[in-house]
């Protein structure tokens, strides 16, 4: 959320059908000139989308909540104290894990540690965990994650279904540029026993988490909904926001798996762990997620 870019918001705004326009401009055209371009077109003033400058931050409260800057490294020491000197101006910062907590810190910036508020979802599901379905598994992966790993992904999914499980996949992200259902195109041809589970909106996705036996994905918020809900949880490994966001909360929970002919026995280990440990975790990071909503709350108010 911190690091994100103009060019990355209107790309996500746009028709599939050009995505590969966006993927050619993105690989051959300087960053800094898309990310102009983009900004122009919606005729803002802030240099980053989701982070109103200093000037507006002094003028209105503004706090932000379990926000990620896990890879806020790799921007430039200009880039990253534009946004550290809005962030000094807000009225309260917290983040969603101890990576972001870190960065934020080399540059002088205070914040609190929460879970994100998604997490908080526990407090209202308190009978999930006697519904999950025998031996199904929920596949969620993001197209730019797949495509590098596309053999591997097969071969280990070919395992799994040779262990007796049933497979699903899940659609979380359908933005343009990463939608999962390019991500499942390149899967149906292998695996036309793998269903595609229907989303139309963010109860369709808790609903299939809930009745999962395992949810496997690189989706940081399918993993925030799998702990929540009390399913086991496997994290494929290479998304730095979700390995972040693990290793903040979760890490007893959810196997973070990188070479791929390791899930089975990740799958194993995954619903090995004791259900109690499972509901000890997901009420704890729903009652400090909600505690810190309402601080963020507060902090407008006051």
């Amino acid at each position: 959320m911190l690091t994100a870019s103009w060019f990355a918001v209107d790309w996500q705004l746009r028709s599939e059908r050009l995505d590969l326009a966006y993927r050619a401009a993105y690989r051959f055209l300087p960053l800094g000139m898309l990310d102009y371009v983009a900004r122009a077109a919606r005729f803002s003033s802030w240099e980053r989308p989701y982070i109103p400058p200093r000037d507006v931050c002094e003028a209105i409260p503004v706090v932000y909540h379990a926000v990620g800057g896990a890879d806020i490294a790799r921007l430039s020491v200009a880039e990253q104290e534009v946004i550290a000197e809005a962030l000094r101006a807000s009225k309260l910062v917290t983040v969603r894990d101890r990576t972001t907590a870190a960065n934020l810190d080399s540059v002088d910036v205070p914040s609190l540690l929460s879970p994100d508020s998604v997490a908080a979802m526990s407090l209202d599901t308190p009978e999930v965990l006697s519904q999950a379905d025998a031996r199904q598994v929920v596949f969620q992966a993001s197209d730019n994650w797949l495509r590098h790993r596309l053999p591997q992904v097969v071969s280990a999914l070919t395992e799994l279904l040779k262990a007796g499980f049933n497979i699903d996949f899940l659609p979380i992200g359908l933005a343009a540029g990463h939608s999962d259902l390019t991500a499942y195109e390149r899967l149906r041809s292998r695996f036309p026993s793998v269903g595609l589970l229907e989303v139309r909106n963010v109860e369709d996705i808790k609903s299939a988490i809930t009745k999962a036996t395992v949810f496997i994905g690189t989706s940081l918020h399918g993993h925030i909904t799998s702990v929540a809900v009390g399913t086991p949880t496997i994290a494929l490994g290479g998304v730095s926001k979700l390995e972040a966001y693990v290793e903040t909360w979760a890490s007893e929970l959810c196997p973070v798996v990188f070479d791929l002919s390791d899930l089975p026995t990740s799958v194993n280990r995954a619903l090995g762990i004791p259900a109690s440990l499972r509901e000890d975790v997901r009420i704890r990071l729903g009652a400090q997620a909600q505690l810190n909503t309402k601080r963020c709350l507060e902090a407008l108010l006051e």
